[in-house]
């Protein structure tokens, strides 16, 4: 016993830094089974060797994000998207905690500084122009969650919340006059390989829809129709496995979620199929499909989600005109749904919600594009049959419908002319409504030949 006090405590130490210090480049007292710090902030430590910590490759020369002259335009070079993409890439593979890697946010976190982002301006103007209709961002996130991403870098969603910060930063930086800067933009590309490295395991579908509904609304706003069509594709895939193969834990948060989740996509996807002018595409969510059926709006409570059911009728009924297929829906009975969405919302009384204005602009350019098709419709039946009374009443009766259509399209047009004052103005205006009033005020300039010979 006397021999025991002389002896020296020994304290047994990894070989090797643990995997938490080492990305951090802090001191590790490689302490077995945990390291003070680690213990100290519960976190699971990781001895396991690791090859050599991946050093981003700059080159000095070329700049990872870029300013264009003269609009001062910023965007990620192309060594940026290089080092970006490498960057997710190493940190979903280095170690088991990968989400819990510093280095993919401390890059954002750099990017989104040289790109002078103001992450909080973005959060209120995704607040106010894209929330009511597309209620996909996290409540933490619209309360102040972004002030300084590096506070959250390793809790409450890893390297997938730096790149809702970089989709933000995507979806609501100021529009160029040359499109080249646009379609060819190095934070687009970027975004997109990302969400293909994603992993796509249920555990984060959720991370991964959210992603891909603000891409496909980028698209959508740039008129990349094409490009918005395959993600909604996607969009729709990811929201099917959410509701058959997500969590079923917290049974009413899953609920929610998805009827959060489903409004956006059934918004989007009529926003769409309305908004394109030209090779006209279905809807990616059918108005009979399973989503149509989970997302009620008994459930969500949510106006956008009434609207974008009818209007989907609606565009089912154009689309398969304008490919000379014969409708599951007759005319009439589109017509009678749509007509009944438009007087409830009109006979709501004031004062209207900027959900309630979203999807009264969404019903009223509905109509016009329906009553537009129907004409132009019967209005080639005439060509090809001749001394048919029926039709030709058909045809009058369609086109004096249509004629009442774009009054009221061009005064919700008017009225929408009267509120921008100034280009600060649209950025207080809802994204969907002023996409639904453009898309209306196409269609009255498209048909007056139809009305007026």
């Amino acid at each position: 016993m006397p021999l025991a006090k002389d002896l020296i405590p020994v304290t047994e130490k990894a070989s090797n830094v643990c995997a938490y210090c080492r990305v951090r480049k802090q001191s590790c007292d490689r302490t077995l089974p945990q390291c003070s710090r680690c213990a100290r902030i519960g976190n699971k430590c990781d001895y396991t060797f690791d090859r050599k910590p991946w050093v981003s490759p700059r080159n000095i020369s070329e700049p990872i994000v870029v300013h264009y002259a003269p609009c001062l335009h910023a965007d990620l070079s192309p060594q940026g998207v290089s080092v970006l993409v490498r960057a997710f890439t190493e940190c979903t593979i280095s170690s088991c905690d990968s989400y819990a890697q510093p280095i993919f946010t401390d890059l954002v976190r750099e990017i989104l500084g040289l790109a002078d982002v103001d992450l909080r301006g973005a959060l209120e103007e995704f607040n106010l122009c894209f929330q009511t209709w597309l209620p996909i961002m996290p409540q933490e996130a619209l309360c102040g969650f972004g002030d300084d991403i590096s506070q959250h870098d390793s809790c409450n969603g890893g390297v997938k919340r730096p790149i809702l910060w970089l989709c933000l930063w995507l979806l609501t930086k100021n529009t160029c006059s040359n499109r080249n800067h646009i379609v060819g933009s190095g934070l687009y590309r970027a975004i997109k390989q990302i969400t293909v490295i994603f992993p796509s395991l249920s555990d984060f579908t959720e991370d991964l829809l959210r992603i891909n509904l603000l891409i496909a609304v980028f698209e959508l706003g740039h008129g990349l129709h094409v490009p918005a069509y395959q993600t909604m594709t996607c969009c729709v895939t990811l929201m099917g496995r959410l509701i058959f193969h997500g969590p079923r834990n917290a049974d009413c948060l899953r609920v929610e979620k998805i009827q959060s989740f489903g409004t956006g996509v059934l918004t989007l996807d009529c926003l769409l199929a309305i908004s394109t002018t030209t090779e006209l595409m279905p809807l990616t969510v059918a108005s009979d499909g399973i989503l149509s059926k989970v997302v009620t709006p008994s459930k969500t409570g949510n106006i956008s989600t009434t609207t974008s059911l009818v209007s989907g009728h609606v565009m089912e009924y154009v689309f398969a005109r304008s490919q000379n297929l014969e409708p599951d829906e007759t005319y009439g009975e589109v017509d009678e749904v749509i007509s009944g969405c438009i007087k409830m919302l009109i006979d709501e009384p004031q004062p209207h919600s900027r959900s309630h204005c979203d999807a009264t602009g969404m019903a009223i350019c509905s109509s016009i594009v329906l009553h537009a098709s129907q004409t132009r419709y019967l209005n080639a039946l005439l060509y090809s049959v001749h001394n048919n009374e029926p039709l030709m009443s058909t045809y009058i009766t369609s086109r004096l419908t249509l004629a009442h259509s774009r009054r009221m399209a061009w005064d919700m047009v008017k009225a929408a002319i009267h509120k921008v004052r100034s280009e600060d103005d649209i950025l207080s205006l809802s994204f969907a409504g002023l996409c639904c009033v453009l898309r209306a005020g196409l269609v009255v300039l498209d048909t007056a030949e139809l009305v007026e010979k």
